[in-house]
């Protein structure tokens, strides 16, 4: 419909500035939204007498009168997202049942205090089946556990479900062995500031993966929500977003003030893989710097395979018990895996090897030279320390240590 006299006009590129753009009543507040653009921040809405909204994936029309009473945007945006009528179309992985959950907690024996060391290759063989859905701890290409997520590709594990929260170089790996078929997705695809991995893009575009849609908070409150034992978490994050149709959240209403929020159901991995810094044989862990949601995964995860960059005494874990983040009682599996983050970052250790991530985005501009990478690299690998030495060996991981440490350099 066109405007009219009187009808406003916005297409938002900052949702935030629609506070200023009804200073009195109009015939029409006409809003259409760019696909990029999810957030609709109705603010200031009571001005106009009716409302259009286009764009995204539905278009609707709504009278003044309906909404008159919504004095905050929140109430706006949860009548606007009932108008439109659009179907949930994000699939619930696995089912957030607590008491289930609780039960196999219980009865789990790796939460006796005795020692979990073994070697990537049994772990992933133990505890990773086909099918299992799997989440990683690390954020972005920091701290990320890199040599069980070669052996999950090494042993062709297939038909994995994967919580894709902040997953870059952790999800090109797992793309690159078709290794997944269904994804929670928050952030996945990018490699940051490096680009885009064709080989993680093309796993969407072409359907083989399923792809449910949140934030990185909300799929982080998810996993909080498990390690707390309870069903679902109240936010108020992703209303009046298009993500929410393309997720499985509900809306609720607070029964205290009648507030909307979206219930968010918890998540429990089938089996979560965190790489530390510092572990002792029985699985009491510490990391050094930033842990994102690595404290709740660890305790939403019904199996749990840790990678760390030392195993140390238990007296020197109990010297800083406040570092302890992950406790033994979660603990299926220990690894020691010096450098297992590995092209990725390990804070105060090692930094990325932005040279090698490189050439694996390179390499998978071609089918054939991709295959001879991955062959290299992972299926002809015997294990971490063999696929280190295709890269450099102990020369590229000395200077990465440099990088890591620039007070080493002499400048001052």
């Amino acid at each position: 419909m066109k405007p009219g006299p009187g009808d406003l006009q916005y297409s938002p590129r900052c949702p935030s500035t629609l506070r200023q753009i009804c200073p009195q009543r109009a015939g029409r507040l006409m809003i259409h939204f760019a696909p990029a653009c999810r957030i609709a921040l109705f603010i200031g809405i009571r001005s106009a007498e009716s409302i259009e909204v286009t764009g995204g994936s539905t278009a609707f029309h709504a009278n003044y009168s309906d909404i008159v009473e919504a004095a905050d945007y929140l109430k706006v945006v949860a009548f606007l997202d009932r108008s439109r009528h659009s179907p949930r179309d994000g699939h619930l992985a696995n089912a957030p049942d607590v008491d289930e959950a609780r039960d196999f907690f219980r009865q789990k024996q790796s939460a006796q205090m005795k020692s979990k060391v073994t070697t990537v290759k049994d772990a992933v063989s133990e505890y990773i089946d086909d099918g299992n859905y799997i989440a990683v701890g690390g954020f972005g290409t920091n701290r990320i556990p890199t040599a069980v997520l070669h052996e999950i590709v090494r042993q062709r594990k297939t038909r994995l479900g994967l919580a894709g929260h902040t997953s870059t170089h952790d999800f090109q790996i797992l793309a690159s062995g078709s290794c997944v078929d269904r994804c929670d997705i928050a952030y996945v695809v990018g490699l940051e500031a490096r680009g885009l991995s064709r080989i993680a893009r093309e796993a969407f575009e072409s359907g083989d993966i399923e792809a449910t849609e949140w934030t990185n908070a909300a799929l982080a409150w998810r996993y909080k929500a498990a390690a707390m034992g309870v069903s679902f978490l109240p936010i108020r994050t992703m209303l009046g977003s298009d993500t929410v149709h393309h997720s499985t959240v509900e809306e609720i209403s607070c029964p205290f003030t009648g507030t909307t929020y979206l219930a968010v159901p918890a998540l429990f991995p089938d089996v979560g893989i965190i790489h530390v810094h510092r572990s002792d044989i029985y699985g009491n862990c510490q990391v050094d710097g930033i842990m994102i949601s690595d404290y709740d995964l660890a305790r939403a995860s019904r199996q749990l395979i840790i990678t760390t960059e030392q195993i140390v005494s238990n007296e020197i874990i109990r010297r800083r018990p406040d570092q302890t983040i992950i406790p033994h009682y979660v603990v299926d599996a220990v690894i020691e895996v010096p450098y297992g983050s590995y092209p990725g970052n390990m804070p105060y250790l090692y930094y990325s090897d932005e040279d090698h991530l490189r050439k694996w985005l390179d390499a998978e501009r071609d089918p054939d030279t991709f295959a001879h990478f991955l062959d290299t690299h992972i299926y002809s690998a015997a294990d971490h320390w063999d696929y280190l030495d295709t890269v450099g060996g102990t020369k590229l991981l000395d200077e990465l240590r440099k990088l890591e440490h620039p007070e080493s350099w002499g400048v001052n």
